[in-house]
């Protein structure tokens, strides 16, 4: 190899490595959101609204990607939940991103809508609008380039409910 091409490689190499790192740190989780959901799954939800642990599946309509989805919803107040969702892409690549749901309850049922700016990399604003009951939750969402549908279960380990809060006690 000639004299004045080492310098190039050997940059590359070092190039390499740090995106390497960079993924591998991104991969290890630097997030707190696994510890956070299981210690919420602990908690009973309550009888209406969106409060708790949830898990399920996000799909894009738009190009079929699809992947994992969980989230940890707490109420701010009596019009707003604050939503943490982390997700997978690709089947291994983590997301996490945090939503303000805006809410007016109808009986059983919650109605939520709102946006989000995700910026550029994760394809800018999202609109979304959903319904959930006390076990479902369902929400379409929309962007530029990109619309899809969020579909969950509430998760709990509350007594006598089994591992899923939903399992028959939601009647």
């Amino acid at each position: 190899m000639p004299q004045d091409r080492m310098p190039q490689v050997g940059r590359r190499l070092r190039t390499g490595r740090f995106a390497a790192a960079v993924l591998l740190l991104c991969a290890a989780g630097c997030s707190t959101f696994s510890q956070d959901f299981r210690a919420a799954q602990q908690y009973c939800p309550p009888e209406r609204g969106l409060d708790g642990v949830w898990e399920g599946t996000w799909e894009s309509e738009t190009n079929g990607h699809n992947g994992r989805l969980r989230a940890i919803i707490t109420r701010c107040d009596d019009r707003h939940y604050h939503a943490r969702f982390h997700a997978t892409f690709l089947k291994c690549v983590p997301f996490e991103s945090e939503a303000m749901l805006h809410v007016t309850e109808e009986g059983a049922a919650t109605f939520f809508h709102g946006q989000e700016d995700l910026g550029w990399l994760a394809g800018g604003v999202y609109t979304y609008d959903g319904r959930a009951d006390r076990c479902e939750f369902f929400a379409n969402y929309c962007a530029e380039k990109d619309r899809g549908v969020f579909a969950m279960r509430r998760v709990s380990a509350c007594g006598g409910c089994g591992e899923d809060a939903c399992d028959g006690c939601c009647e």
